[in-house]
């Protein structure tokens, strides 16, 4: 759950959150381990699945993670 601000009103409601794993390498991950969990920011990059076995039980798993070109605090 998190909040969301309606743009035209500015009042504050409750909301579903969609959060993805960004992973980064070299001078972006170093840029990016600036940033705070729950702070705003703009990603742009490819969107990929990642599928592994579940070692437990044998099932397929799914996840999707963001490759990313570059990452900012939203302003």
């Amino acid at each position: 759950m998190g909040l969301t601000q309606d743009s035209e009103s500015g009042e504050w409601s409750n909301s579903d959150t969609t959060r993805y794993s960004v992973k980064t390498f070299k001078t972006l991950a170093t840029r990016a381990s600036d940033l705070q969990s729950g702070e705003k920011v703009i990603v742009t990059g490819a969107i990929v699945t990642e599928t592994w076995t579940d070692q437990t039980n044998q099932k397929p798993r799914y996840k999707q993670v963001i490759l990313p070109d570059a990452i900012g605090r939203s302003i």
